[in-house]
């Protein structure tokens, strides 16, 4: 029974403090999600020999963003994402934004 009504302190602790970071970790959580979708696209459903074998030509521009630099925009994405993840922690809540 201690055991348990520790673990439902600990919850409700942990409510409270996501409350006051929520807005920013939904940002960062969709921000991240948005980028895997990003790095993901040219490797599964939308590759250069679907759009070759189908006879669909991108604009110069579209075409160097999903395959001639895609690796080195997905790294810039996840980059920044960190960068905005460290600015986005607030002194005191370290150890729960990390979890």
């Amino acid at each position: 029974m201690t055991i348990m009504f520790y673990e439902m302190l600990q919850v409700q602790a942990r409510q409270d403090k996501e409350q006051h970071i929520t807005v920013k970790s939904i940002w960062i959580q969709w921000y991240f999600y948005i980028g895997f979708q990003i790095y993901m696209i040219s490797k599964t459903w939308l590759t250069e020999e679907l759009l070759s074998n189908t006879g669909i030509e991108l604009p110069l521009v579209l075409h160097q963003i999903l395959f001639t630099y895609h690796s080195f925009f997905a790294f810039g994405l996840f980059a920044f994402g960190l960068i905005f993840f460290v600015m986005s922690l607030e002194e005191g809540f370290y150890s729960y934004q990390f979890k």
